[in-house]
């Protein structure tokens, strides 16, 4: 297929179902991989704005449960001055971003995903700002929110009276240099991710991947194994 609009262009699926996006220059790429997320997961991107900008009770459901994911969406603050920093991408990235959001758009042009018709939101056009928003996001998904985690069940193991040498078990090369007498009288206060945002089936899941290994002293081949467990459920955000 090749959109009028964009000659310089063109995309087709190979036998996977996978869209293969032909160009003649890297923003004619990006616009077709806009315009690809946007017919595929076009709905995804969509859900994903209205939670990070913290208006899913607005637009979708007034219920006591999506104001809460709203209240956690707003604390975060994500959407916070994403237009400053669009203005401050450089020359070639913004042409980059403006060309992929240019392409997202002509998809949602010919079509917004039907869910949004029956709840009757249209959609405004997607903006770089708009993938800023979900780049925040996603970095707090995969690394910043299960940092947190681990430093706060650090603190309620201390605070519990685990001993030194079982916390140096749990966090190796971690431990030396802090006074417990100082976490013992930290307050922890109410969790950054309510339980309503943490399962919340439209989002991706606040929860961090896994990996283990095991030296080759315990393995029969005497090789060490190394096992990856990346958490990548389909709802991910779309990628570039």
């Amino acid at each position: 297929m090749t959109d009028p609009r964009t000659p310089k262009a063109s995309w087709t699926r190979d036998e996977h179902g996978i869209p293969q996006i032909v160009a003649d220059d890297i923003n004619g790429l990006h616009w077709g991989m806009g315009y690809c997320h946007a017919m595929d997961r076009g709905m995804q991107m969509l859900i994903m704005r209205i939670l990070g900008q913290g208006r899913a009770a607005e637009l979708l459901d007034g219920s006591d449960e999506m104001v809460e994911v709203d209240r956690f969406f707003r604390r975060m603050n994500w959407n916070a001055g994403v237009a400053a920093e669009a203005e401050n991408l450089t020359t070639e990235a913004r042409a980059a971003c403006q060309s992929y959001c240019d392409g997202a758009n002509a998809r949602f042009a010919e079509s917004v995903p039907w869910e949004f018709r029956l709840v009757g939101v249209k959609p405004d056009a997607w903006t770089i700002g708009d993938s800023l928003l979900l780049s925040r996001m996603t970095g707090f998904l995969t690394l910043a929110q299960s940092q947190g985690e681990v430093e706060r069940l650090f603190v309620e193991m201390i605070q519990a009276g685990i001993g030194d040498a079982h916390l140096e078990a749990l966090f190796p090369g971690c431990t030396a240099g802090f006074d417990r007498s100082i976490l013992s009288e930290v307050e922890l206060v109410e969790r950054n991710v309510p339980e309503a945002v943490k399962w919340l089936v439209a989002a991706p899941r606040l929860m961090a991947s896994n990996n283990w290994c095991v030296s080759g002293s315990r393995t029969a081949s005497g090789a060490a194994m190394l096992s990856n467990d990346p958490h990548l459920e389909t709802n991910r955000l779309p990628n570039v």
